[in-house]
């Protein structure tokens, strides 16, 4: 199995190395590890196609149809809804291929009910072609990514030869993880794509798609996604769909900024414009209800009437009608009233009681302000009213409250050992506080799992006007579950390895029986606090007293390597770094300094573990991140001193004080890399690799999963995403002077290649791009270009020509004097900026009509370097300019005075990249001499740097929008993400030449370990220094190496193999001393427990 896998590693890396290069060597595919094979690279690997089937979730839920325990689906009563559903068949009779029919109600107008009878309906037809019904009962029924590649499923089972056409298209070198890929991805590679294949077999014109009920998925934004994507791309597509869902804000709008050809194909159907025939359908309904519940029902006394007991069946019959009849009258066009007052009444343990159940209901008051509500308000409040009356005391009554709170306020279903288990509460209680609330929660009798029957009943709790004393202030709910989530933790069984794992030297994927140890070492509770907590300390509001910061001071400073290591037990160790920064935003809107000093440590500490290799095993959380970190950090200031038995460092080359910890992630590919973009949202980013152009995970570095190469004849100089909220576009510029309009998640050609024949063939190179809205349609771009020839051209992306003629030089009315080597537009489209080779910089006034004005900035000759202008850009508010220069220097000018504010010295060589923060307070630099360093937009002041890691010069540098990262890629052909926090604390001074660790095998001293320098050219054998940081004794993991202290991360090249000891100069060498550490049979002895008290 390994000798198949690595071969197809090989066969992969092979050809993108040079002949020459040392990897070409004999290849023995049984030495590759499971850490090489674990390692994800960013570069596709080998994937036989039908493992995609096999990777598409199944259907077996999410079907109309499913017969899953917990959901309780079904169709109309008989005779009732078929005005909407027979106007539903209607339309798809008529209809064509790519058509919608949105079908939106409020909430409780029986949408499911219509969506499960329109697919019997369908199915008995031969005309359904999937469907996905979702809810919040089941995680594959909830989560928005699953409900295309589900359909996708189904449509091989349901379409003959659709199969085949997937397989055709889908590419077996990229192994794509559809669940987590965009809507827009998932569509267009598994419908769109297949059915547009040559020779495709399509469904029939006549099949249909049903989704229904998305306000139930755990994305708000569910609705409108799948609405978009509908609207834009089902027409490509011989499928029709009719989705269910609650209406979306503004839906004719959306119809109308997506142009008249969507309009025609999308087809809104309003369930309750006409109520008469909801109400005539909810009357029938009650009605077959009440021919069941009869005799289960004992009438009460009325004035003027005899006895109820003595009134025969006809008299019993005629009285219940009328109450039904009242009931009808009260349910209006809701029939999730109907159905919630059904379940109340039949849930009473005796006829008298339902009787007496149906009376409270009649006799409630309406007490809702808004009319909308006041029927369904005034009988969640009747059974809430009766369920709290029937409580022992204040306290059962306050559980109650709290249970049904926790309910609501939970972030996914909970079962009722979870919610024991967070709030303390012994199951009974638990039990005991629900069983009375049956009539609006849904408890699973096997899974056990809790939920609300319908979504009007949270929005009644949450709605203080309308459910008044039975409010739930979620405000102060999420501080009662953060602090139960802290609790719990802080309650753990055990409070280090908590899945005993035996030994360091292994890989948690060698463990053969870690699913089960995590299973039953983590419970439901525990992992819902660890995902959790952070979410619920958010919503918490301001702060008025210290408990719930005590409670993250706790946290941080004895329990977050617990909750790290189980974070990645549990495969989640990249949404760990998420949720501290969601924390430390927290600290941040509570004026909480030194706990934001703790928080950026261990969010800093977290995604250095999280991003690189030395996660594949979660025991070097304790024996390699720690002993890395340096000890005057918060994490190890607090940490460090449970450390025992460690790893001895000893030499001067390391100074593990001096490490800068910016440096996040690394991440290889095969070629040098010139240009890298982060989308609008921080999601992604766009990388120019060679000749392609990629788009990458911001957080894991893996490529998009439906993003097909997108190649230039030529080396791709630059990349940007167009300036709309998504990213939707990636444009890029090539040395084969053209400039492409890609689409952001498929990576298919939207426009292009936009090119001006007018250049001369070896000038035509283009070096730089910028994009901005279009300021006649914003629908569409500009798109600005330098060039080899001197000019800046501006294109517009709706036309895909020119917008005006080649831009001049504004002094002598010609081209720049030589090559424009950067070019970046102003945030409001109107000014542009040009930097060239000539050591000149113009800025361009775009006018309507095609006229542009331009002046040049002017060089004051205050410094004695003057050099090629690289690289320029805009501050965000538009007012400064910032240029970096081949003399080394980084210039801040003003605009409108058209004069220099700043210059710094910056870089020991010339300065390739530089970049404003998104706030406009700090610059960027990055430079050929390696470094990266971040500077004080506003004097110049050094905030952070040099940051070294880069093995080539520094090609691009940009941060994140949320000016938390910056990205940097180099011709080294890596890119790194660093932390972008601009304390001074961080600032580190440039320090002796950077060393890497390899290893020193001795007869006599068999644990003890080198670190040679850069500069020592003498080879030494012995054990493995792996590409990745692991640092291996055959096939033992001994400890990971930061990327910034090893000597290569080419994962082209084998592991440097070191065979005798060589002894190096003593100012270039350190030592790793293990033969007295615990590591790996021991290695559980390195750290010590926090005694826990009973």
């Amino acid at each position: 199995m390994r000798s198949g896998v690595a071969r197809d590693i090989r066969n992969l890396v092979e050809p993108m190395v040079p002949e020459d290069h040392p990897s070409k060597m004999p290849f023995d595919p049984e030495q590759l590890t499971d850490a090489d094979l674990n390692r994800q690279l960013p570069f596709p690997t080998s994937t036989p196609p039908g493992v995609y089937l096999q990777s598409l979730p199944s259907p077996s839920f999410v079907v109309y149809n499913s017969e899953h325990e917990e959901l309780k689906r079904g169709p109309c009563t008989p005779g009732t809804r078929t005005q909407p559903i027979n106007g539903m068949l209607s339309w798809a009779g008529s209809a064509g291929p790519g058509a919608v029919l949105w079908v939106t109600g409020m909430a409780g107008t029986g949408k499911t009910t219509i969506a499960f009878s329109l697919c019997e309906q369908l199915e008995n037809q031969h005309k359904l072609a999937a469907s996905f019904f979702c809810s919040r009962l089941l995680p594959e029924c909830r989560n928005v990514n699953g409900i295309i590649p589900s359909l996708v499923r189904q449509l091989t089972q349901n379409c003959p030869g659709f199969e085949t056409s997937l397989l055709q298209v889908l590419d077996p070198n990229s192994k794509s993880e559809w669940m987590t890929c965009s809507l827009e991805v998932q569509f267009h590679e598994l419908i769109v794509k297949p059915l547009q294949t040559p020779g495709a077999e399509t469904p029939s014109p006549s099949k249909i798609v049903v989704i229904d009920a998305l306000d139930e998925c755990e994305n708000k934004d569910s609705a409108e996604g799948i609405f978009d994507v509908l609207a834009t791309q089902a027409s490509s597509s011989p499928l029709m769909f009719i989705v269910f869902a609650r209406p979306i804000h503004n839906i004719q709008d959306r119809l109308s900024d997506l142009g008249g050809d969507v309009n025609k194909r999308v087809t809104i159907y309003r369930l309750d414009e006409d109520r008469d025939p909801v109400k005539a359908d909810i009357k029938m309904h009650l009605r077959s209800q009440m021919d069941l519940m009869s005799s289960k029902i004992t009438p009460w006394p009325e004035p003027e009437q005899p006895d109820s007991s003595k009134q025969c069946a006809a008299d019993r019959r005629i009285w219940l009608e009328k109450r039904f009849e009242e009931l009808a009258g009260r349910a209006g066009a809701l029939f999730i009233y109907a159905a919630t007052a059904i379940r109340y009444i039949s849930h009473g343990t005796s006829a008298r009681q339902r009787g007496i159940r149906l009376r409270n209901v009649l006799g409630a008051p309406s007490r809702a302000t808004n009319e909308q509500y006041a029927e369904i308000d005034s009988l969640y409040t009747t059974i809430l009213q009766e369920a709290l009356r029937g409580c022992a005391g204040p306290d059962a009554r306050d559980d109650m409250l709290l249970v049904l709170h926790t309910v609501i306020c939970a972030l996914e279903p909970l079962t009722i050992d979870t919610i024991s288990e967070l709030l303390q509460k012994d199951e009974g209680q638990v039990r005991s506080a629900l069983n009375p609330l049956q009539s609006v929660l849904q408890i699973n009798r096997t899974s056990h799992v809790v939920t609300t029957l319908h979504a009007s009943f949270p929005e009644y709790l949450f709605a203080r006007d309308r459910s008044k004393q039975y409010h739930c202030n979620s405000v102060n709910h999420n501080k009662i579950l953060s602090q139960a989530c802290f609790n719990r933790l802080k309650h753990s069984r055990k409070q280090f390895n908590i899945c005993d794992l035996e030994s360091s030297y292994d890989l948690d994927t060698q463990i053969v029986d870690l699913p089960r140890r995590v299973e039953a070492s983590i419970s439901a509770g525990l992992f819902y606090s660890c995902q959790n907590w952070a979410a619920h300390l958010s919503s918490t509001g301001k702060s008025t007293d210290n408990h719930l910061p005590d409670l993250f001071y706790d946290f941080l400073s004895v329990r977050l390597l617990l909750w790290i290591e189980i974070m990645n037990l549990k495969k989640h160790a990249h949404a760990a770094v998420k949720i501290l920064k969601q924390a430390e935003n927290w600290c941040t809107s509570q004026g909480l300094p030194n706990l934001i000093r703790l928080a950026h440590d261990a969010w800093r500490f977290t995604a250095t573990f999280a991003l690189n290799p030395v996660c594949q095993s979660t025991p070097h959380l304790y024996i390699s991140m720690l002993l890395f970190w340096p000890q005057s950090r918060p994490v190890s200031i607090h940490y460090a001193a449970r450390s025992q038995h460690r790893i001895k460092i000893e030499g001067k080359a390391v100074n593990l004080e001096r490490r800068q910890l910016a440096l996040l992630a690394t991440w290889p590919f095969e070629e040098e890399v010139h240009s890298a973009s982060f989308s609008p949202d921080g999601t992604r980013i766009a990388l120019a690799v060679g000749k392609r152009v990629l788009v990458v995970n911001a957080d894991s570095g893996r490529r998009e999963p439906g993003f097909s190469l997108a190649e230039h004849k030529e080396r791709v100089t630059a990349v940007r995403f167009s300036p709309d909220s998504s990213g939707s576009k990636v444009i890029s510029g090539s040395e084969d002077g053209t400039i492409c309009v890609w689409d952001g998640r498929t990576g298919k050609l939207a426009l292009g290649p936009l090119c001006d024949p007018g250049i001369a063939p070896e000038l035509h190179q283009i070096t730089s791009v910028s994009v901005t809205q279009s300021p006649t349609d914003p629908e569409y771009m500009y798109i600005a270009s330098g060039s080899y020839d001197g000019c800046v051209r501006i294109w517009d992306t709706k036309t895909g020509k020119l917008a005006f003629n080649p831009l001049m030089h504004p002094t002598d009315n010609k081209r720049h004097e030589s090559w424009v080597l950067s070019v970046s537009f102003s945030p409001d489209g109107r000014r542009v900026v040009s930097g060239s080779e000539n050591r000149s910089m113009c800025v361009w006034d775009i006018q309507p009509g095609g006229a542009s004005q331009a002046f040049e900035l002017p060089n004051d000759n205050t410094s004695d370097f003057r050099g090629p202008v690289k690289s320029v850009g805009f501050s965000p508010e538009g007012n400064r300019i910032v240029s970096g220069s081949g003399d080394e220097m980084v210039c801040i000018w003003h605009v409108t005075k058209r004069a220099k504010l700043n210059h710094i010295h910056a870089h020991q060589s010339e300065v390739n990249s530089v970049g404003f923060s998104p706030d406009g307070s700090r610059i960027v630099s990055g430079s050929a001499d390696r470094g990266i360093r971040v500077w004080s937009s506003a004097n110049g002041d050094p905030l952070l740097g040099p940051l070294k890691g880069h093995r080539g010069q520094i090609t691009s540098v940009e941060f994140s929008p949320d000016d938390t990262r910056i990205v940097s890629c180099s011709d080294d052909r890596t890119v790194r993400v660093w932390d972008a926090e601009d304390s001074r604390e961080y600032f580190q001074p440039e320090g002796p030449p950077r060393a890497w660790v390899t290893a020193r095998a001795d007869e006599n001293e068999a644990n003890r370990v080198n670190v040679l320098t850069p500069t020592s050219r003498r080879a030494i054998t012995g054990w493995q220094m792996h590409w990745n940081g692991w640092l291996k004794s055959e096939s033992q993991l001994m400890i990971w190496v930061p990327d910034d202290l090893h000597s290569d991360s080419d994962p082209t090249k084998p592991p440097i193999k070191l065979r005798k000891p060589t002894l190096v100069c003593s100012t270039g060498s350190v030592n790793l001393t293990f033969h007295e550490a615990c590591i790996g049979k021991n290695w559980s002895q390195c750290f010590v427990e926090e005694i826990q008290p009973k």
